[in-house]
Parts: C-alpha cells; sequence; structure tokens
C-alpha cells in the first residue's frame, strides 16, 4: 500500500518514519521517500494493521497521513497469488 505524506521534506527524516511504520504490528517492510512524500508499505496478510494505527504513527513522527492507496494485486493474479480463473 502507499501512504501519501504531507510535510516530508528533508531527505534526513525518511528513515524516522520508516522505522516508526515497521513498529507497527502487521508491517513488515516500508520504503519512505521525501522526494514523492509517500511510503511504501508491505503489510502481513494475516494481521494487517488498521490505518488508524498508521496514521498515528506517522503523526507521532511528526508529519500528517494525507491518504491511503491499497495495493493493487497484478492483472491476472488472485490476491491469494495464484492465477486467476480463465473466461471462456
Amino acid at each position: 500500500m502507499t501512504l501519501h505524506l504531507k510535510g516530508l521534506h528533508c531527505l534526513g527524516y525518511e528513515s524516522a518514519v520508516k522505522f516508526a511504520l515497521l513498529k507497527v504490528p502487521g508491517v513488515e517492510s516500508a520504503t519512505v521517500s521525501a522526494k514523492t512524500q509517500s511510503a511504501l508499505v508491505a503489510l502481513c496478510r494475516e494481521k494487517a494493521p488498521r490505518e488508524a494505527d498508521l496514521r498515528a504513527v506517522v503523526k507521532k513522527a511528526g508529519y500528517e497521513l494525507l491518504k491511503v492507496e491499497a495495493a493493487s494485486k497484478p492483472e491476472g493474479k488472485e490476491a491469494d497469488g495464484g492465477e486467476s480463473p480463465k473466461k471462456g
């Protein structure tokens, strides 16, 4: 999923946001970019965190979470990673 952030202008603070996100149960990895003011977050499928939890840690780190975009699954793949049924 992609988190769109507000106020992250300095490269030096990317790691602060990254490590804050990694402390949230259910977050497996995080890549933060000041250039795009966003964070790409991989979630645990069994226990994904609530948006409110992500919003809270971003705020505690000094930034605002503007928008959360769910990751789109690759075309032809099901959410469980298997192939989608063929039509026709």
